[in-house]
């Protein structure tokens, strides 16, 4: 067999030359057929060497044989001498093999030295594969595998599975992208992905993610066009906490009408209301109403008809009669935390256009009460058959 050339290509790892197992294919037929060329040569060789003994051997026990010895010996010599050429030949031909594969290991050594030290290689391509190759970097867990994006060799961007340990539970080894300076010198992560609860951190210098969301947004957030929130109802919205402080979304249900609201850490504000979102702004039946406020103060107002029948006065005389109301008079609303301050007023309807006054009252945190006292003059010294009103407009705090 023909000794087989090793195509070493033009210039190094520019492509063309036999591929590192080619070569070593090529190196080790040619081994072989030297071996077997230079057994040959020896076994012929010493067939010679042999040969040339035995005719010595002849001529020295025969001296009358002697010319004929001599020139058997002389053609053994030859014939020896035959084989002496071969093998020497047969040795140059692997002295050759030899140095090829020496080149050939030569070069296979500077191409995984190039792959090691991340060479870049110019116009790679794939050839000979009938679907793209997947590409895998693989690395002991709790070290960096990464993919730089070079301008003329320097770095511009990495893309890697940083070397955060693997501690179960499917932590460590998440996904950043890296940014490097113009000299190549690496800058901070401005993009993180968590790899055990998929939660995304972005900008400058990302190194964590937020425990409770799932983006995390560093040196500000803003939309090009419309934002949308989530939209929930009173009792699915988040538990209010500090992390949520200042978080704004939309309540289908807020009490006063649907609403955007805001989390404050311990409740969440209607923005349209100012109040709880659970809380009804105003209300009232009847002829009494309230309403809160979102500075805390709240206000109620209106009025109740009260029975002024003649056996609840006392004191009777010329200049008039008391009359002791017992009860409260229910503002008909929330009860104020605190007692309000305000006024009440007594109108008898039967003598409206005689003088009436209140000489006693207090306000409370659900009403007027306290044991009202009415004053109502009588000309004739007659007590009032019928009705009166009592009207009050008093302001306090639904909340301290």
């Amino acid at each position: 067999m023909a000794i087989q050339q090793i195509n070493i290509g033009q210039a190094p790892n520019d492509g063309t030359g036999d591929q590192l197992r080619s070569a070593f294919a090529k190196a080790n037929a040619n081994f072989t057929d030297l071996d077997t060329r230079a057994s040959a040569a020896w076994t012929r060789a010493n067939e010679g060497v042999a040969a040339a003994a035995a005719a010595q051997s002849a001529a020295d026990g025969a001296a009358s044989g002697a010319t004929a010895a001599q020139a058997t010996a002389d053609g053994a010599q030859a014939t020896a001498d035959d084989a002496m050429g071969a093998a020497t030949a047969a040795q140059s031909t692997a002295d050759g093999a030899v140095n090829a594969a020496g080149a050939a290991q030569a070069d296979a050594t500077s191409a995984l030295t190039q792959v090691a030290t991340r060479a870049p290689i110019a116009n790679p391509s794939f050839t000979g594969i009938a679907v793209a190759p997947d590409i895998a970097i693989s690395k002991a867990a709790g070290t960096n595998r990464r993919l730089l994006l070079r301008s003329d060799g320097v770095d511009r961007w990495g893309l890697e599975s940083n070397g955060a340990a693997e501690s179960g539970a499917n932590a460590g080894s998440n996904l950043v992208v890296r940014r490097y300076s113009d000299a190549g010198t690496a800058i901070d992560t401005p993009f993180m992905l968590d790899r055990a609860t998929g939660r995304l951190a972005v900008g400058p210098g990302s190194t964590a993610v937020d425990a409770n969301a799932a983006l995390l947004v560093t040196g500000g957030l803003r939309a090009g066009s419309w934002f949308l929130p989530g939209a929930f109802t009173f009792s699915t919205l988040p538990t209010p906490a500090g992390w949520l402080s200042g978080a704004i979304t939309h309540c289908s249900d807020a009490a006063g009408g649907a609403s955007d609201v805001q989390c404050t850490g311990t409740e969440w504000l209607s923005l349209k209301t100012g109040l709880p979102a659970n809380l009804q702004p105003t209300g009232g039946s009847g002829s009494k109403f309230w309403r809160r406020n979102a500075d805390g103060t709240m206000d109620a107002w209106g009025s109740e008809t009260i029975d002024m029948t003649g056996s609840n006065w006392a004191g009777l005389g010329p200049n008039g009669g008391r009359l002791t109301v017992t009860g409260t008079i229910v503002y008909g609303g929330p009860a104020f935390v605190a007692a309000p301050l305000g006024v009440a007023s007594w109108v008898d309807g039967d003598i409206s256009t005689w003088s009436s006054y209140m000489a006693y009252y207090s306000l409370g945190t659900a009403g007027v009460g306290g044991g009202i006292e009415l004053i109502s003059p009588f000309s004739r010294g007659v007590r009032g058959p019928g009705s009166g009103i009592i009207s009050y407009n008093v302001r306090g705090r639904w909340k301290l």
